[in-house]
């Protein structure tokens, strides 16, 4: 009688040849799925059409059976890097479909300019794969108010860094 193998998806690993009482073993290669971008898999065992596991001490019957892989599944995880200023300020390791989470990110200014966070260069979605965001930020030159005060009267006048004030006569 024959004794059919097929990976889970349903393709044909092996055909064996056994005689009824004879015990029913597989003798090829250990099955392997792919892994994929969610999981990767693990050859759990074999069963038969009603899903019941393929017994250590099974023999063969009076008619042809088939037995199909199983496997575990392992979620993968993957890097999710958030860059601020080219330093990396937080990689976690996330399972696949996870959402990161972005560390909170301040402003900043220097001498001359203040400069918003206005979010990450990519929208920051499930993860699907290793990933890294980098902030953005929007740059705004510094101005100041200048008051005169002339004579009692006090006249205002806003500059921006680095510009002359100047004093209309």
């Amino acid at each position: 009688y024959a004794v059919t193998w097929l990976n889970d998806g349903g393709s044909e690993i092996a055909t064996s040849e056994l005689l009824e009482g004879a015990a029913i073993a597989y003798k090829g290669e250990t099955p392997v799925k792919e892994a994929d971008a969610q999981y990767t898999y693990e050859f759990a065992g074999w069963v038969d059409a009603e899903g019941n596991p393929l017994a250590e001490d099974a023999v063969m019957g009076t008619e042809a059976v088939t037995y199909t892989a199983t496997y575990t599944a392992t979620v993968n995880k993957y890097i999710v890097s958030f860059v601020v200023d080219g330093e990396v300020v937080s990689a976690e390791e996330y399972e696949y479909g996870a959402m990161p989470v972005a560390p909170e990110v301040t402003d900043k200014e220097d001498a001359d300019k203040v400069y918003t966070f206005v979010g990450w260069d990519a929208e920051v979605s499930a993860v699907t794969g290793e990933a890294t965001y980098t902030a953005q930020f929007e740059a705004t030159k510094k101005s100041y108010t200048i008051t005169w005060i002339i004579d009692g009267t006090s006249e205002t006048t806003t500059v921006e860094y680095g510009e002359m004030p100047t004093h209309a006569d």
